[in-house]
């Protein structure tokens, strides 16, 4: 499920690295709307298939900055996602709490961090054609926990341009209790029963972002450029599972992953009022060979 996964590593880190340091004792509230879609490629060598996903999800957050050099805040996001495969489709309801964090270590050199926690409450279907057919179904509660951990350097350049070149770590550790598939006719002859599973997977980013600031009066239009590599560091998870008229049987099944190397861009506009009142939007892609991930967000933030 891995747009829920850019939702709490990403969605919220993004409002805690924006802009420059707020004055000290300052607290701003902030609620965004995250929407987006991913496609991934299978691979008939591995006996993987095509995964299509979509999300939406509100987060509500505050944060506050303690001091010139550090601001801690925290998130509440509750979400719903589709996704689909050859084989069947599924939704889940989701809850995620996140805590995050951006320090100066000096003028220039930053550490930022975020640490999200998921719980999803899941359902499936597929479709059996053989045997004159029927429909299996399961349902299911999954947590994951996930962190980020970004370090760079910013630094002005030409016509009032901020530049923070950075690299970052991001892992996220994803569990999937047991469960068994049912049908509505009753006991299949093709119903599975999954063995719970805890999948890790972790990547490294490269890249550097760029933000300048217009005056519009007493107001500020701020404009931001994201361009990044990405390299997974996982290979493909496997899941085993067994066919429950046959308990001694095991089949390891092989979930699709996004490609290993992949190039990330974004492109976010924020308009800032005299009021204290911030609102904009942002758009983020991870592009690569069979996988292409859109996302979108819109968020309005008030300064006190």
């Amino acid at each position: 499920m891995p747009l829920n996964r850019i939702a709490i590593l990403t969605g919220i880190f993004a409002f805690a690295c924006a802009g420059a340091a707020q004055a000290q004792d300052a607290a701003r509230f902030w609620s965004s709307v995250f929407a987006g879609r991913s496609s991934l490629a299978g691979d008939t060598a591995l006996g993987t298939q095509d995964v299509k996903a979509s999300t939406i999800i509100n987060l509500f957050g505050a944060d506050r900055q303690v001091n010139a050099y550090n601001l801690v805040g925290a998130s509440l996001g509750i979400g719903h996602q589709t996704f689909s495969a050859s084989s069947g489709h599924g939704h889940s309801n989701d809850i995620t709490l996140s805590v995050y964090g951006r320090h100066f270590l000096t003028d220039h050199i930053y550490v930022a961090e975020s640490l999200g926690f998921g719980r999803h409450d899941v359902s499936t279907s597929r479709a059996v054609l053989i045997g004159g057919g029927d429909v299996l179904k399961a349902a299911y509660r999954a947590t994951d926990l996930g962190g980020r951990l970004e370090a760079g350097y910013s630094l002005a350049i030409l016509d009032g341009i901020q530049l923070a070149p950075f690299a970052a770590f991001v892992g996220d550790s994803y569990s999937q209790p047991g469960f068994g598939e049912s049908s509505a006719s009753g006991q299949s002859f093709f119903g599975v029963t999954y063995q719970p599973v805890t999948i890790g997977v972790t990547h490294l980013e490269l890249g550097a972002r760029a933000e300048r600031n217009f005056s519009l009066g007493s107001d500020v239009i701020a404009l931001d450029v994201l361009a990044a590599f990405e390299k997974e560091l996982d290979d493909s998870p496997l899941i085993q599972a067994s066919f429950q008229t046959f308990p001694g049987s095991s089949l390891a099944l092989r979930g699709t992953s996004p490609a290993e190397n992949t190039a990330l861009l974004g492109l976010g506009l924020r308009y800032r009022l005299q009021n204290d009142l911030t609102f904009g939007g942002r758009t983020d892609a991870r592009l690569g060979a069979g996988t292409t991930i859109v996302t979108g967000t819109l968020d309005i933030a008030w300064h006190w």
